[in-house]
C-alpha cells in the first residue's frame, strides 16, 4: 500500500495468494476427475476469472514507480504468443492393429454409426481425421511458429487412449515433430496413481525423440498441489504447462506470464517454472458448450486482454480438432483466425 492510497491493498501480498494457489490447498472438494473445481476459485466466485489480475496490477504498480521515480530502469515486455498441442489420440482409425479396428468396427454397427470413414481411411483412400500434422506444419511455417507438442505416452486405460508408446508408427510420428519442434510429456492420468509411470513415460519419450525432456503437461489438467509439482521436480522437469483449468476457460492463477512455483507445503521457492494457459478448445466446444462464432468472440478478448498487459497468451489445442473430422468442422479455420490476429 503507497502512502497515500494509489494502491489501497497489499498488492505483494494479494498477488502471492494469487500465483501460489493457497486456495488450493484449503479445499479437499474435487471435481470428477479429482481436480480442484474453478467453481471454489475466488476468481470465478468474483468475476475476474477471464482477466490476468496480477498482470493489471503489476502494470499499475510500475506507472507509478516510474511517476515517483522518472529515472527507475524496468523491464520492457512485449506481447508473444506461444501455441501448443497435446497429442491425446494420435490418429482416430489408423495404426490399431485389426483387434481394435474390429472393436472400433463393431462398436460403429452397435452405435449405429457410418463406418464408410474407418474403411475408406483403413483401406488408403482417405485421411485419418485426426491427422492434422500437414496442416500445422504449413501454418507454422506460414505465422513462423515455434510450437511445443506434448504427447500422451500410456500403457493405457479408461481416459488414456492414445496409440500404444511401442507402436512404431507413432513413434515415427513424434520423431519427425521432434526433429522441428519442442516437444513435452503429457503424464498420462494413471500416473497420478502408479508409482513410477511418470518416470518410465518421460524416459520413453526422450529416447523416441532423441531430446532431453523438461517440459510437461498433465493430461486432462489433472494436479494436485504440491504433490503433482514436487513429483514433477522429481523427475527433472524443468518447466510445466498445466496452470490453468480444463473445466473453464480463463487465468488460474490470474496472470498470462510465467512464474516460479512456491511450494507452500515446505514454505521454500523452487526452480520450477510453470506456463499458464488460459484457453483450451475443449473447454470451449465440451465444457462451455460454445459455438463456433461464440468461441471467435472469446478468442478475441483473451487475446486483447493478454495484449493489454504485453503478457504471454499461450493456448492449447488437439490434434483431432484440426483436421477432418465433422465434428469439428471449422474450428481449423478459427484456429488460423487465432493466429493472424495473434502476429
Amino acid at each position: 500500500k503507497t502512502s497515500d492510497g494509489e494502491i489501497p491493498f497489499d498488492i505483494f501480498g494479494a498477488s502471492f495468494y494469487l500465483l501460489s494457489r493457497y486456495e488450493e490447498y484449503l479445499t479437499k472438494e474435487k471435481d470428477e476427475f479429482g481436480r480442484f473445481p474453478h467453481t471454489h476459485s475466488m476468481a470465478f466466485k468474483n468475476n475476474f476469472l477471464n482477466i490476468p489480475l496480477v498482470d493489471i496490477w503489476a502494470q499499475a504498480l510500475k506507472k507509478i514507480l516510474l511517476v515517483k521515480y522518472p529515472a527507475l530502469q524496468l523491464q520492457q515486455k512485449q506481447f508473444r504468443f506461444t501455441p501448443t498441442y497435446d497429442i491425446d489420440i494420435a490418429y482416430s482409425y489408423k495404426h490399431k492393429g485389426f483387434f481394435r479396428s474390429m472393436l472400433g468396427t463393431i462398436a460403429d454397427i452397435v452405435q449405429g454409426k457410418n463406418f464408410t470413414t474407418r474403411y475408406k481411411v483403413l483401406s488408403g483412400l482417405r485421411k485419418d481425421p485426426y491427422d492434422a500434422y500437414d496442416f500445422l506444419d504449413k501454418i507454422h511455417d506460414k505465422y513462423a511458429l515455434q510450437p511445443t507438442y506434448f504427447f500422451l505416452l500410456s500403457e493405457g486405460g479408461p481416459h488414456d487412449k492414445n496409440l500404444h508408446p511401442t507402436n512404431q508408427k507413432f513413434q515415427q510420428l513424434i520423431k519427425t515433430i521432434a526433429q522441428k519442434y519442442s516437444v513435452g510429456i503429457h503424464p498420462s492420468y494413471r500416473s497420478n496413481k502408479v508409482e513410477n509411470a511418470l518416470r518410465k513415460e518421460i524416459e520413453l519419450l526422450r529416447k523416441i525423440s532423441d531430446k532431453e525432456i523438461s517440459a510437461s503437461r498433465q493430461h486432462y489438467i489433472k494436479f494436485s498441489l504440491p504433490i503433482t509439482y514436487e513429483n514433477l521436480i522429481a523427475n527433472k522437469i524443468a518447466a510445466d504447462y498445466s496452470m490453468g483449468y480444463g473445466s473453464i476457460n480463463g487465468f488460474r492463477a490470474s496472470t498470462s506470464n510465467a512464474f516460479y512455483w512456491f511450494n507452500l507445503g515446505k514454505n521454500e521457492a523452487t526452480q520450477l517454472v510453470i506456463h499458464p494457459f488460459c484457453f483450451m478448445e475443449c473447454n470451449s466446444f465440451f465444457e462451455q458448450k460454445q459455438s463456433i462464432e461464440e468461441t471467435r468472440k472469446e478468442i478475441d478478448h483473451y487475446i486483447n486482454s493478454v495484449k493489454k498487459v504485453q503478457g504471454n497468451l499461450i493456448t492449447i489445442w488437439h490434434n483431432f480438432s484440426l483436421g477432418s473430422d465433422k465434428l469439428w468442422a471449422g474450428w481449423a479455420e478459427l484456429y488460423e483466425y487465432l493466429l493472424q490476429h495473434s502476429k
